[in-house]
């Protein structure tokens, strides 16, 4: 597989804080950078295109992900209170 760099410009006092705290965690922002583009690559392109790319890579499809479905938010039940009750 063959990679790309990507730059990114970002406040160098935030960077450096950042590092500081995903150090106290055993983490890298490069790794943690590296895992939040799989999950936009996860969340974005077609499963049909991701397994294209896995075959091409290595032979054999990636297991197919579904996506968590974007439905409306189930509505809010209220129990009403008889006046003089509360």
């Amino acid at each position: 597989m063959k990679t790309t760099t990507i730059h990114v410009s970002f406040d160098e006092e935030k960077i450096s804080a950042l590092n500081l705290y995903l150090g106290l965690k055993n983490l890298t922002l490069e790794g943690e950078l590296q895992a939040a583009l799989t999950q936009l690559f996860q969340r974005h392109v077609p499963s049909q295109v991701q397994n294209f790319i896995s075959m091409r890579n290595d032979g054999s499809p990636e297991p197919v992900v579904p996506k968590p479905k974007r439905g409306k938010p189930s509505p809010v039940q209220t129990e009403e209170v008889p006046a003089g009750e509360q």
